[in-house]
Formats: structure tokens, sequence, C-alpha cells
């Protein structure tokens, strides 16, 4: 399996290779299995790449190589040729001349490597995102599809587990989700430069924001009520933010192939009901004529009798409009049998067409739990950056908000701050302004901040971190 980043020029990949000597299918006595990673030294039609070779991918993360050799595309061919024999246990099993294979399946993959024992996967590229129900294992491979900055966005192909994220059609089972680059083995030079990826990178000592008084120079007119005014405060957390953007982007995703699957449902379901639709027996020479006889007497102006008209109406009650009604209903009744004895029931389902919609079924579900979790993550995550004050209704120009909590900051935050005077239609801005928190404002526990029309507004912090 080889995987390759145009970004980079970086060629990563894992092969293994078993040979069964004395032993058996199941347990074959020689095996061969190493990891490999290298650069692009020719381009063009036939590319060549300098690899270093290992059993130990973390090694080869640390420089340190077990072989090297080339590797070299060959139309539909890869050839892979060591310079020294030195892999555990390939000496029984590779060709002196090296590995050649032949390219079968293309995927749009980055990277393939190894995660870090208990490396996690997380919903969104942030170590701030949530944790999935999913940690790597020693023995796992992943691929890699896509990244942004120090994160990749990796897929493990392996048993079910709780992850949410799974399979499409037509894929083996599959947990996806977003790893520190950090945490992937072998890694790339640029992907060393990413520092650890495990652990939060946020260890500075949390402070709870809540806000105080604040006095307005003047409130904006508002004829329909008081002045309605409320406090916003959001933090600048690019990582956040960009992994926001990435969740709104998947739920977009999510969204369309939601929607193709309904409309492919639907036609598979339509032509399902229609193969077993039942047909009605034919009418009898008697009931056509009765058919035709009240079709000629009362259809034009059957429109009139309607249920609410005839509601009254008793069988074989005489009084107008009940004969009318009546003769209505039982042309109704007839035109319908007629109908139902006419149906020519569809084709039945192929076998895999039947397959197929039992999988859209399945699928429909998967992706429906699947984009309420993004919308659910990029919920939890926007509470991170961004929170706001209760509204208070008030002519006066001071206004207390109660040191209500509403955030939780860090020492460095810059933060945006905000004051908007709430109304039906459209919120009024106060005003705009950005602090950055130091440590003597943390510490000294209260800041104000001033805007055009707002004197002051009282911003104050505790240490702790909201629950």
């Amino acid at each position: 399996m080889i995987a390759f980043d145009p970004a980079s020029g970086s060629l990563t990949g894992y092969h293994e290779q078993f040979r069964i000597g004395n032993g058996s299918a199941s347990f074959p006595q020689f095996g061969c299995s190493f990891f490999f990673a290298g650069e692009e030294t020719r381009r063009g039609r036939t590319p060549r790449f300098r690899i270093e070779a290992s059993s130990d991918p973390e090694a080869l993360s640390r420089g340190e190589s077990e072989a090297s050799g080339v590797l070299e595309f060959l139309g539909e061919r890869v050839h892979l040729r060591f310079a020294r024999d030195e892999l555990p246990g390939c000496r029984s099993v590779l060709d002196t001349s090296g590995l050649s294979a032949e390219l079968k399946q293309r995927h749009e993959w980055l990277r393939i490597g190894m995660l870090s024992e208990g490396a996690p996967f997380r919903r969104a590229p942030a170590h701030a995102a949530a944790a999935m129900d999913f940690q790597a294992s020693n023995d796992q491979l992943v691929y890699v599809r896509e990244r942004r900055n120090c994160w990749l966005y990796a897929a493990h192909h392996g048993p079910r587990n709780p992850a949410p994220s799974s399979a499409r059609l037509g894929d083996d089972p599959i947990t996806r989700g977003w790893v520190h680059a950090s945490t992937l083995h072998p890694a790339t030079e640029g992907e060393k430069a990413c520092g650890p990826g495990v652990a939060s990178p946020d260890r500075r000592a949390p402070y709870i924001l809540s806000v105080g008084v604040m006095r307005v120079r003047k409130h904006r007119q508002d004829s329909s009520s008081d002045p309605d005014p409320f406090v916003q405060v959001r933090r600048h957390v690019p990582e956040i933010q960009g992994a926001m953007d990435w969740l709104g982007g998947r739920v977009a995703e999510l969204a369309e192939e939601q929607a193709a699957v309904v409309a492919e449902l639907e036609v598979l379901e339509a032509r399902d009901t229609a193969s077993k639709v039942a047909v009605g027996d034919p009418l009898s020479d008697t009931q056509l004529a009765r058919l035709r006889e009240l079709d000629a007497e009362v259809s034009h102006s059957c429109a009139v009798y309607t249920e609410t008209a005839c509601a009254a109406c008793s069988p074989f009650d005489e009084r107008d409009p009940c004969p009318r009604c009546a003769m209505c209903r039982e042309l109704e009744y007839l035109t319908e049998r007629k109908a139902e004895s006419e149906v020519v029931p569809g084709d039945p389902l192929t076998e895999s067409e039947s397959v197929r919609l039992t999988a859209l079924t399945a699928n429909l579900g998967t992706l429906q739990q699947e984009r309420a979790e993004a919308q659910e993550e990029q919920a939890r995550l926007d509470a991170l950056l961004s929170a706001r004050t209760r509204k208070v209704e008030t002519s006066s120009p001071v206004v207390n908000f109660g040191d209500r909590e509403i955030l939780t900051v860090y020492e460095g935050d810059e933060l945006d701050v905000e004051v908007w005077d709430a109304d039906v239609l459209y919120d009024d801005l106060y005003g705009r302004t950005t602090v950055v928190l130091d440590r003597r404002t943390l510490e000294e526990g209260v800041l104000r901040a001033r805007m055009t029309d707002v004197e002051y507004v009282e911003l104050k912090f505790r240490p702790g971190a909201l629950r």
C-alpha cells in the first residue's frame, strides 16, 4: 500500500508478505512486514523515490532506518529495491532483486501509517474537539485523506466500534476522524515540527469571565419598548474557528449525501411498492353498465355534492340532495374498483437492487446520525469561543448584568467585546472593542472595556473553568 502527498512530495507506505514454508496458510513459517517513507528524486512518467524502511514506524520518525532503497513507478507496476538486506524476517520472503507489484486499486490517500498507542480520533481538527469513542492500538493502520496544518483526517479500516463515523456503501467498516500529525508514524519532515499532539496545548490557568456593571452614554431609541442591552464576548482561537469551519463544510457535504440517498431511496421504494400492488377483481358487465350510466347522468355535477352537503343523508333518504349524493358515491366506488382492476404491477426489484435498497436505508440512518453529531460538535466548540449575557430591559444609563459567569478564558486571549440592543427584527450595535488578556489584568480581576457609546462595561475574572 502506497500513499503520496503532492503538496510535500513525500511518499509513505506499508508492505507485508508471507511464505508458508513448513507452516500453514493460517500460520505461515516466514513473514515480512515493514513501513517505508521517502522523498521524490525524479518526476515525470516514471517517478522515483529514495526511501527508508523499518518494521518500526516510530523508528522512521526518529530517523532510524533498517534499510535504504529506491521505489520506482513503471506504468501500472511499482518496483522496490533495497541497497542492503537487513529487514527482519524479509530475507526468507522477498526476492533478492527486490519487490515488484501491480497497482490494482486507486485511493485518494495522502499518508499511510500507524498511530501512537492511545492516540485519539477527534471529531474536528482541534485539540478542543471532542475525542471519539475510539483510540488507536499499536497494530492499526490508518489512511489519511485530508490535511489541515498539523491535523490529518484519517480512516481506520477494521471492526466496528462505538465511533459514530462509519463506512459508506461498498466500503469495509471504517472509523473516520482527525488525528494530530505528531501521533502518526512514520512522520514526514514537515510533521516533525508539529509538536505534541495528544495533550491539549491549553496548559495555561483558566479564568471564568463574568460581566458586571455597564454604563452607556446614550441608549438606542426604540419607540416600541425600553432598550434591551446585552453583552457578547468572543475569543480569537484560530484552531477552534478552523475546526468549526470544517464542521460547517462537513455538515453541508452530509446534507448533500443525504439528499442523494433519499432521492435514490424514493425511486427504489416506489418501484418496490408498485411491484407488490394488489390487482382488484374486474367489474361485472352489470357493474360496467351501471358505471357508464352514472357517469353520463351525474359525473358533471358530483363536485357540488361534497361530504359536507351530503353529511345529513341516510341510506334510502329521498330528500334533496340525498338521491344525487347516493349516486355520486356509487360512481366514486365503481370508478375506484375499475381503476384497481386495471392496475399493472411493476417488475420486481432485482437481487442487486434489493440489496441496494437495504444498504441505502441503513446508510441514511448513518448519515443522519453523523450530521447531527457534527452539528452538535460545532455548537459545543462555539460555546468555547463565544457567550453572551442575558438581556436587561432598562432605560437607565447604568445596566447591571449581575456578574453572570459566561465564558472560560486564558492569559493571552484576544477578546471581541460587543454591546447590543436586542430588537424585534434586527439587533442594534452600541459598540465593539478588542481586548487582550495579560496576566496582570487577570490577577487584578477587573477590566473596564470602553466603546464609542459605552462609557465602560466591567469584565470580571476569577480562577477556574466553567463546567
